[in-house]
């Protein structure tokens, strides 16, 4: 069955195979119940995807089939991290969401699809996140879902350093600032626009993630950083995504 923390007293954790910790007590929305009801009714209102998106599969096939990943951010039925439970067949998915209706989701389905052993769930976002820092992800995955400004996810990308594994990585995609979604947005400033339905994304550069990266010492697998277009309701939607893992000592100096 799926692991799920959610309602767990404080102290009471849950512990992954190879000492990889699952803490309540870190796992406190913290102020998030407003932003948990939003997420609750637009996930409701989602139709189901099966479907895992074109990203996923990517990083899918650079990782072992043994993977501890760990998804910020699974969406209305947690597409992705069912996918890379199925794909990599002894591989551990940790989902993190902070709607309940995501979560529920994902519960269900994972158990139709036979799965569940392997997925562990916590209601969370991306500034708390249910996981020590203690060298244990193969992977961070995300996907347009860090809704953070360039101090936040500067501080997020610090913690995942110490989360991952020493040839660990993160795999992130989001709005590119070319997308004409976002080029009809309010600039917040900090990385984030706000749309006139009052949803804040971030906004992706090719410029601001190296900058950040450095900053944080990742470096790029392979120098690179893709751009995505999908299709929806005949207007197209356009996505950076990237793969680093954390440079190593020699290679920051």
């Amino acid at each position: 069955m799926v692991r799920d923390i959610r309602g767990r007293p404080p102290g009471e954790s849950i512990e992954l195979p190879g000492n990889i910790v699952l803490d309540p007590i870190i796992n406190a929305l913290r102020k998030g119940e407003e932003t948990s009801r939003i997420w609750n009714e637009r996930n409701r209102a989602q139709p189901e995807e099966k479907e895992p998106n074109a990203f996923a599969v990517e990083c899918a096939g650079m990782l072992p089939k043994d993977a501890v990943i760990m998804e910020i951010g699974i969406g209305s039925t947690g597409r992705d991290l069912r996918y890379f439970a199925k794909t990599l067949p002894e591989s551990r998915v940790i989902g993190v969401d902070i709607s309940n209706e995501a979560l529920n989701n994902t519960k269900r389905i994972a158990a139709e699809e036979g799965i569940s052993d392997r997925i562990y769930l916590a209601q969370a976002n991306e500034r708390f996140l249910p996981i020590a820092g203690n060298g244990k992800l193969d992977a961070v995955y995300a996907r347009s879902s860090l809704y953070l400004t360039h101090q936040e996810l500067m501080k997020l990308l610090e913690y995942l350093k110490k989360a991952l594994k020493t040839d660990g990585k993160i795999m992130i995609e989001g709005k590119s600032a070319e997308d004409v979604r976002i080029r009809r947005t309010e600039n917040l400033g900090g990385g984030l626009s706000v749309d006139a339905g009052g949803h804040i994304r971030r906004v992706w550069t090719e410029k601001g993630i190296r900058e950040i990266l450095i900053k944080t010492g990742f470096e790029l697998q392979d120098d690179h950083i893709g751009n995505r277009v999908e299709y929806r309701g005949g207007e197209p939607t356009t996505f950076l995504n990237f793969i680093a893992k954390a440079a190593r000592e020699d290679e920051q100096k």
